[in-house]
């Protein structure tokens, strides 16, 4: 099984390679407050960044690149649809709601994030010394010992992370596996982790839709060398340089008292609204803030299915780093993929897009 694993992984990366060589309110949102404003990408942004194709061959080329890619990691999806996992020494797990990882005899896990529930009662929390019955979530940085060589967890939230050392096997349920979307941007340059890993269970906040977008944009070496002041006193540290970058370039404003709104939440409307200026769509005319998840349908960023699921769930950093990964693999007006523009203007490689098709696709 691991043999066909990396004959496919190597195939998917030789094809990827050869394909990619062709060549507001406080809450973040609405028209009066956007996280990015209009003006500034119908002016300096969009004549700076996003090419004018003038020629149907170019289009035409646009088109038949999506499509390979695409049809790449359809396959590889496919190919993988509903197979275990088997690991082994150690590493990092992630799992998709209702997954369920068994360990064998003597390995041990660390839950790094999500909730995690202990399927079996061989499991012992050697942190803190006692025995866990089946049901129990597990602790964060706990570190558990599998006594039996037959229990393990199931994933109970909407993704999970583990460190393990030893043997396991993971089943799959066939939820999205958001973790992995999060691997891949991460594989991209386009996405940080920490120790406590992707933190993809929690609300997506507005500083961090502001801080995704400027890295989708190609845009993060300009943010992080702006010696401007930041002006928004409630923006943490570690996004001072892009508040400062788009406040300077007219990308956004704040929500009025030297405040930025940055830990106010952001919401799927709100997000998409931002990708779909990413992808060079028209506000007001290809679409609008009101009715951006209708409109992402239309556009076809998003099938109607996909549409219902956001507006009927909680907007977490789960869905907003799904929603990137959508908008990568999304056509522009211009019909390049996203993704590729970013190559094209050296912001990711060849390499870095096959490794993360492959990271989606795997899990």
């Amino acid at each position: 099984m691991k043999q066909r694993k990396k004959t496919l992984r190597r195939a998917a990366a030789a094809l990827l390679c050869a394909l990619c060589c062709l060549g507001s309110v406080s809450a973040a949102g609405g028209s009066e407050d956007p996280v990015i404003t209009k003006s500034y990408l119908d002016g300096v942004f969009s004549g700076a960044f996003l090419p004018e194709v003038g020629s149907a061959a170019n289009t035409a080329l646009y088109d038949l690149e999506a499509q390979t890619l695409r049809d790449v990691a359809q396959q590889l999806a496919r190919a993988r649809a509903g197979a275990g996992e088997s690991y082994s020494g150690s590493g990092r797990i992630h799992t998709a709601r209702d997954d369920t990882v068994t360990l064998t005899l003597g390995a041990r896990i660390t839950p790094v994030d999500g909730s995690l529930r202990a399927v079996g009662s061989g499991l012992i929390d050697i942190t803190a010394g006692q025995t866990i019955s089946a049901g129990t979530v597990l602790s964060l940085s706990h570190t558990y010992f599998c006594a039996d060589g037959q229990s393990g967890y199931a994933t109970a939230s909407l993704t999970g992370t583990a460190n393990y050392r030893g043997s396991c096997s993971q089943s799959r349920s066939g939820q999205a596996n958001y973790a992995s979307m999060a691997e891949a941007l991460s594989q991209l340059g386009l996405l940080r982790g920490t120790d406590a890993g992707f933190e993809l269970n929690r609300p997506a906040t507005r500083i961090e839709a502001l801080v995704m977008f400027l890295r989708i944009l190609g845009l993060e070496d300009k943010a992080q060398a702006c010696t401007a002041a930041n002006p928004f006193s409630d923006v943490p540290d570690w996004a001072s340089r892009y508040a400062a970058y788009a406040y300077e370039q007219g990308l956004a404003k704040g929500v009025g008292g030297g405040l930025y709104g940055a830990n106010n939440a952001v919401t799927a409307q709100d997000y998409l609204t931002l990708l779909l200026r990413a992808l060079g769509h028209e506000e007001g005319a290809a679409f609008s803030w009101s009715s951006a998840l209708t409109d992402a349908v239309t556009l076809q960023v998003l099938t109607a299915e996909e549409q219902r699921a956001l507006g009927a769930a909680s907007f977490w950093r789960a869905q907003m780093t799904w929603l990137s990964w959508r908008a990568l693999l999304a056509q522009q007006a211009d019909h390049q993929l996203l993704l590729c523009a970013l190559r094209d203007g050296g912001v990711v490689t060849r390499g870095q897009i096959a490794a993360a098709v492959c990271m989606v696709a795997a899990r």
